[in-house]
This record gives C-alpha cells, sequence and structure tokens, in this order.
C-alpha cells in the first residue's frame, strides 16, 4: 500500500518503525488473516490466531520458487495486528 499511495502521490516522505514482538501481548490486541476493513474478517485473539493463521509461511524458511508457496506467503502479507489504544514508546524502534 505505502508504494501505491508514494506512486499516486499521496506520500511524499514515509517514516519506517520497527515494533517490538511483544507488541502482541498488550491486552484487546487482536489479530485478522486477511485485510482488516475488508467485509466479515474476523477478529481474532492470540490464540484463535496461532491456530488459524499460516504461521510456518510467516516465520519458517520455505522454497520460494514453489508456486504454491509464492501463494501462500502473498496470503500472509495481508494479515494483520490491530491495537486498541496506543504502542508503547519503548516497544518502537525508528529505523
Amino acid at each position: 500500500m505505502l508504494y501505491d499511495a508514494r506512486q499516486r502521490g499521496d506520500i511524499d516522505r514515509s517514516v519506517i518503525l520497527r515494533i517490538e514482538p511483544e507488541v502482541i501481548l498488550i491486552a484487546g490486541v487482536k489479530m485478522t488473516s486477511d485485510v482488516a476493513n475488508k467485509n466479515d474478517v474476523e477478529l481474532l485473539t492470540l490464540a484463535e490466531a496461532q491456530e488459524q493463521m499460516d504461521l510456518e509461511a510467516v516465520f519458517d524458511y520455505l522454497d520460494w520458487k514453489d508456486p504454491e508457496v509464492q501463494k501462500r506467503r502473498q496470503a500472509t502479507k495481508k494479515y494483520e495486528l490491530l491495537v486498541p489504544d496506543h504502542i508503547p514508546f519503548d516497544l518502537i524502534e525508528k529505523i
């Protein structure tokens, strides 16, 4: 999405932030296995996400030449993490 927004000229300059993985432990955090603003996308707890999401495709090395692996990886790029209030500064690192 950032790439498209830059191409359209909607964004001139962007800043990338590295968020510590502990953010998933913040009370009330939900996850989605598709873009969150899409109709009928279910909000998942951490436990539900661990059961339903393809975490192997997210974290493990897989053969990128395999078309099925490419398809799985593309699907994981839609996963979203929703934080209900804010991310504490100590979990954010500017890169």
